[in-house]
């Protein structure tokens, strides 16, 4: 009895010292394309609930595992789901590179109710033209991406180019910039092919009385036009285009924010 106690006491120690050595540290870096860091990435042992996220630098650490192979998870908002294998026999650092995801969202909305809404949550029918589909069109004008609008109709009038919502006048359409009603009507029509479109994020669409809220030249339907916010305290755009039949356009935005 004395003996298998002796040996007990003198086996515990390298037992512990060889655990000790099989306890093995992961650690690493999650980068974008750019070899930025992403913060707050996740990094999964596939199959069990151990893993760490990466600091503000990009950095991960994951201690304690025994040496074997494993499969590591990677996820971070805005990219690519990355799976990597290893085979962990000492101490490892990575570094992993993550692919930037385009992650499509429903746009928001405010013409409707006067407050930002989901378009799939709006309760009023909006009818959104985006930005993308702005710029790969090539228009220049507001009255051409409204002229390609089902049920909307583009009248030549001896002053402008007016627009037709619901078979009414031109007079019961409103058109707002970034909620604002836009002046300068000619016998009740806005001509819209003084506006340009080079600085605008989306165009909204209400078909139908929209009174209420915005009064009775609302009584066909409203135009929200949402412009780009500035990124600079002035911004100053030029643009020209050089058309068919010889026809030269030019278009000048100029941008100032208001502290």
């Amino acid at each position: 009895m004395n003996k298998m106690l002796f040996l007990m006491l003198l086996l515990f120690p390298v037992a512990l010292l060889l655990n000790a050595q099989q306890r093995l540290t992961l650690s690493g870096f999650i980068l974008d394309n750019e070899r930025n860091p992403i913060p707050y990435a996740n990094v999964l042992v596939e199959g069990t609930t151990i893993g760490a996220a990466s600091n503000i630098n990009g950095k991960f650490e994951i201690k304690s595992l025994s040496a074997g192979k494993y499969v590591l998870v990677i996820t971070a908002v805005g990219f690519a789901t990355e799976k990597r294998t290893i085979d962990l026999s000492k101490d490892t650092e990575l570094i992993i590179v993550l692919k930037e995801k385009n992650v499509e969202i429903n746009p928001v909305v405010v013409t409707g109710t006067y407050t930002n809404k989901n378009l799939l949550d709006s309760p009023v029918r909006t009818e959104v033209i985006q930005e993308s589909n702005i710029k790969n069109s090539a228009f220049t004008r507001l009255d051409q991406p409204l002229y390609e609008q089902p049920g909307l109709t583009i009248i030549d009038e001896p002053w402008g180019k007016g627009i037709q919502m619901q078979g009414l006048a031109p007079d019961y359409s409103l058109v707002l910039i970034d909620g604002e009603p836009l002046i300068g009507r000619n016998a009740g029509t806005l001509n819209l092919s003084r506006f340009s479109v080079s600085n605008l994020k989306q165009i909204e669409i209400v078909k139908g009385p929209s009174s209420s809220l915005y009064g009775s030249e609302a009584l066909a339907g409203v135009i929200n036009l949402i412009t780009e916010a500035p990124k600079f305290p002035y911004e100053l755009k030029l643009q020209s285009y050089y058309k068919t039949n010889n026809t030269i356009d030019v278009l000048s935005n100029l941008s100032i924010i208001k502290e």
